[in-house]
């Protein structure tokens, strides 16, 4: 009948396997009046189902599901009212408004306290049940309930029963030295929420729920409203499910620990949130692992609420600067405003994210890995960032607006489906180290970008999937664009754009390609290559006017001579522009070209392509198969060039 989760306390990418047992059904949490008695009897069987899991290795509480039970006939009964609170039973007392708890046990809170506290000083090792079963407390000096000492504190919220906690804009501390309670609901130990109530928290001092050690939910309605941070867990935050409307000024939820090692991180296996952040949506100070849940995130305005960024004028990304101080105001630290966040490692296996976040949606300082998921994301500067890896296995992806779409210094595509739509680079490798790489191994990438298609400052690898790239309309940036080579083994990939940056596939490449450049192609052309048979390999729409065209794909023949065509009178429907056909169009012949490895990468719109009846796919005189002779465009005067983000520094209380 338990409910566990013990995890072995490491901290970094490691494997383990975690034994989940998940509860069907809810424990029959009666809501009786103290007047009532709960016979044993009367709490509902729940039907267990062992469920498991891939976890980073992150430590929580065993929890239980008799965790949640409680029974009114064997519970201290704490009636609260102004002036008149009354304790039946043993290990609570009152003194005006602020009722103590000194012992362990099960203590049910019903009615109201216009100005109070439930104070919780209990010896190390007692385990202190409160249930809130109706109640409403607001303390105008300091926290509603006070959690000052414990082994561990469950608050468990009374099914069908609505609960409000509020504390004022100022707090009288015990000693002239004093910051703490910080939150309407404050913990110094461990605490547990749970129970399939309701709770309605405004915090006007600071933050509304924080615990000092691990913080864990396990499910409960919860609505927050507060002037700094929302759920404040300084070791952990573990959440296995439960509703939360948050609206903070600060994190909407928010770990913080970077001095312990093994603490600091945020582990959700499911829930509904809908978070309204003025900084972070989510931020562990270490690691993060979601698992499943519903996440309607909004930080600081969203998208919209962006500085303006464009390809050709900002060379770098204005969240570079996101903690160094004001130009104007250098004593002021901006703030980080980030969807999901973490200093160490991410790792994402499931769930349906909608994030509309002013800076990066999903940011790490270190890795992040993607393992499946539905993400519908809008940010006013990357889509998703990793300092040091990025890479996604599977899942639904769609950047609907960023600055750069996918960032990192080892990005890696495995699978999945994604779509990035860019203001600059759609897939963006850059590294102030070692060499910067970018590897696609499978899935399908469609790019829509304004800057660089793709653009690595080293090295591009494929090896399968379809890659779609329809690149810049300025002559300043490529579909595609890297410093050291760009080799292809298999996969699909074209790529589309301007041609005085237009970069082929490297002459190192085991697999062939067609390079064309200076042709005139407009948005909505249908191009189709086909052999000399007239057997068609491949169907597509430019989604943008294009000068130049990349093709690379194992239907390909080395030598071997194929016809680009733009084409009219095509019924079927595309997917993302591609079109599944082998029927053969006779249209306008745009180029006629060779198949080879052996492709020329100008950057100065001279082509591997010539025009029909023309020889072509050579290599272009002093050209070397895969590397721009100057190395990229020269920024203009004033103006540096771009790099990646730096880690975020921004401090947390």
């Amino acid at each position: 009948m338990n409910r566990n989760i013990k995890i072995n306390p490491q901290k970094g990418l490691y494997t383990i396997l975690a034994s989940l047992i998940i509860f069907l059904g809810a424990c029959s949490d009666t809501a009786a009046s103290s007047n009532e008695t709960v016979a044993e009897d009367a709490i509902t069987d729940e039907t267990a189902q062992e469920v498991t899991v891939e976890t980073l290795g992150l430590d929580s509480e065993e929890v239980s599901a008799a965790d949640e039970e409680w029974d009114l006939a064997t519970s201290t009964v704490i009636t609260l009212e102004d002036s008149v609170s009354s304790v039946e039973g043993a290990g609570a007392a009152v003194s005006e408004d602020t009722v103590t708890i000194t012992e362990a046990g099960t203590y049910v809170l019903e009615g109201t306290l216009t100005n109070g506290q439930i104070r919780i000083e209990a010896a190390d090792e007692a385990e202190v049940h409160i249930v809130l079963n109706g109640v409403s407390i607001t303390n105008e000096t300091g926290a509603a309930i006070y959690a000052v000492n414990a082994d561990k504190t469950i608050v468990t919220l009374a099914e069908e029963t609505e609960n409000t906690l509020e504390d004022g804009t100022d707090y009288t501390f015990e000693n002239e030295d004093g910051d703490e309670p910080d939150a309407v609901l404050f913990s110094d130990d461990d605490l547990l929420l749970n129970g399939s109530g309701s709770l309605t928290i405004t915090a006007n001092y600071k933050n509304a729920i924080k615990g000092k050690d691990d913080v864990t939910i396990t499910n409960g309605n919860y609505t927050i409203d507060s002037v700094q941070d929302g759920i404040k867990g300084r070791d952990s935050i573990v959440i296995l499910g439960g509703t939360f409307d948050i609206t903070a000024a600060k994190d909407a939820i928010q770990s913080t620990n970077d001095t312990d090692e093994g603490t600091g991180y945020i582990l959700i296996e499911d829930g509904t949130f809908n978070l309204t952040a003025s900084g972070d949506g989510i931020q562990a100070e270490t690691d993060l692992e979601i698992n499943g849940g519903q996440f309607n995130i909004v930080t600081n305005g969203g998208s919209a609420n962006a500085e303006m960024q464009t390809a050709m004028s900002d060379w770098g990304s204005w969240s570079e600067n996101e903690n160094t101080t004001d130009v104007e105001e250098d004593t002021e630290e901006s703030t980080s405003t980030k969807g999901i966040k973490a200093i160490g490692t991410i790792v994402l296996n499931d769930g349906e994210f909608a994030i509309d976040s002013q800076d990066d949606a999903i940011h790490s300082d270190g890795t992040i890995s993607v393992n499946g998921g539905e993400y519908d994301l809008a940010t006013g500067d990357d889509g998703i960032h990793a300092n040091t890896a990025l890479t996604i296995g599977d899942g639904n992806i769609l950047i609907q607006e960023s600055y750069e779409g996918l960032e990192s210094a080892a990005l890696t595509i495995n699978g999945g489906t994604i779509e990035v739509n860019t203001s600059d680079d759609g897939l963006n490798a850059a590294s102030d180290g070692g060499t910067a790489t970018i590897s696609v191994n499978g899935g399908q990438v469609y790019v829509n970008a304004d800057g660089d298609g793709i653009d690595s400052n080293g090295n591009v690898e494929m090896t399968n999937g379809l890659v779609v790239v329809n690149g810049p309309q300025d002559g300043g940036n490529g579909a595609l664009d890297y410093d050291g080579s760009f080799d292809v083994s298999g996969g699909t990939l074209i790529a589309n754009g301007s041609s005085q940056m237009a970069m082929a596939t490297s002459a190192t490449s085991e697999q062939p390609s067609l390079f064309i450049t200076d042709i005139s192609l407009t948005q909505g052309d249908v191009i189709q290559i086909a052999n000399s048979n007239n057997d068609v390999i491949f169907t597509f729409e430019l989604q943008e006017d294009s000068q130049s065209l990349v093709y690379s794909s194992a239907d390909l023949v080395e030598g071997e001579t194929y016809t680009v065509s733009t084409i009219e009178s095509l019924t079927s429907e595309s997917n993302y522009g591609v079109f599944d056909t082998s029927d053969y169009y006779s249209g306008t012949v745009v180029a006629e070209i060779e198949a080879t490895t052996e492709q020329a990468a100008t950057g100065m719109g001279m082509g591997g392509g010539q025009m029909p009846g023309a020889h072509g796919g050579g290599e272009m005189p002093g050209a070397n198969g895969g590397e721009r002779p100057t190395g990229g465009m020269t920024p203009p005067e004033g103006m540096t060039t771009p790099e990646s983000d730096e880690s975020d520094t921004t401090s947390n209380e």
